[in-house]
């Protein structure tokens, strides 16, 4: 158990001030687990959320070495999938939805985006010559087209994309209808 001396957590701030609280006071007292079964549960959240991976995603993503990113994996029940493809062993749940194939997914990315993070070979989703002119991505059905970034001025946004010449009318209206989604998200009106 902590030194409850020096563990704390933020509490309600009074007036302007911070204040603070033992953890002791905040965070109900658990009983200790093994070190197994903690990475084991880690393993369920990240495959869970983040699939398919492969332990080596899962090792980068977590910290973990890749020994102990395979026992954790190895550990998972029978409510997650392994699929072999390209000789690597995919892991994720058996609810993983099934992609939809009858219109275009866009999603302009922020900086620092887990999905382009929590994946230590993101050759499934980076197509050959892509060479990102932005920081913020594009991804298109899952797969990283362009990039982008924002100018505020005021209540308008100016994106600027940096897209393939040869993306089909459905995709280019995909990829603007997300842009408009985020202008309306940010509160702002593109221009």
């Amino acid at each position: 158990m902590p030194n409850s001396k020096v563990s704390s957590a933020a509490a309600p701030r009074r007036g302007r001030k911070f204040t603070y609280t033992l953890i002791d006071k905040r965070v109900p007292a658990t009983r200790p687990i093994s070190r197994e079964t903690a990475l084991v549960r880690l393993a369920e959240r990240y495959f869970g959320t983040r699939g398919p991976a492969t332990a080596h995603d899962f090792a980068n993503w977590s910290g973990l070495t890749v020994r102990d990113a395979h026992v954790a994996a190895a550990g998972l029940d029978r409510s997650f999938v392994r699929e072999t493809s390209d000789g690597r062993t995919l892991v994720f749940s058996s609810d993983t939805p099934v992609a939809r194939r009858h219109a275009p997914t866009a999603c302009l990315l922020p900086d620092y985006d887990e999905y382009g993070l929590a994946y230590r070979d993101r050759s499934a989703f980076v197509g050959g010559d892509f060479k990102p002119a932005f920081n913020r991505l594009i991804a298109l059905d899952g797969r990283f087209i362009g990039s982008w970034r924002r100018t505020l001025a005021g209540p308008q946004a100016r994106l600027e994309l940096q897209l393939p010449s040869d993306l089909s009318a459905r995709a280019r209206r995909a990829i603007d209808d997300a842009a408009n989604r985020y202008c309306q998200f940010i509160g702002c009106t593109r221009r």
